[in-house]
């Protein structure tokens, strides 16, 4: 495991939470991570969606993987992430509900990725940026 910012709201540790806003739509956001100590390659995510009072629908999930953070101040000509490292996007099987958090994620948690990659992902640096992106159709 290279980072992790959901095992405490899994494990119900006092104190965590997970939260999402309901602006509509809402499907692009992402974050720059610090990994693990001896980080050299990603292997596969686990993924969290929220599909919050929007309608039913099959989600298609993209994932970008940035070489580059940027932590000083972010405009048009210093974005927050540059070098883009690889992207996977995936589509769901299975319906989407409305008011439902979604877990992609290996069972039990925590012993394999959910989504698991078909080449391990060679990381440089110990920040990464990471970006997804979950469109859907209404058609399930």
């Amino acid at each position: 495991m290279v980072f992790d910012n959901v095992s405490n709201y899994e494990n119900s540790v006092g104190g965590a939470a997970i939260a999402y806003t309901i602006s509509i739509p809402n499907t692009f956001m992402g974050d720059g991570y610090t990994l693990s100590p001896g980080t050299t390659a990603i292997t596969g995510f686990d993924i969290f969606p929220v599909n919050g009072p929007n309608q039913l629908y099959r989600p298609q999930i993209t994932i970008y993987v940035w070489q580059n953070v940027n932590t000083g101040t972010v405009n048009a000509g210093n974005p927050a992430f540059s070098s883009l490292l690889a992207t996977y996007t995936l589509t769901s099987s299975g319906a989407f509900d409305t008011n439902h958090y979604f877990k992609f994620e290996g069972s039990p948690a925590g012993s394999a990725p959910g989504l698991t990659l078909g080449t391990p992902l060679a990381i440089s640096g110990t920040d990464i940026g990471i970006t997804f992106n979950y469109q859907g159709t209404t058609t399930v």
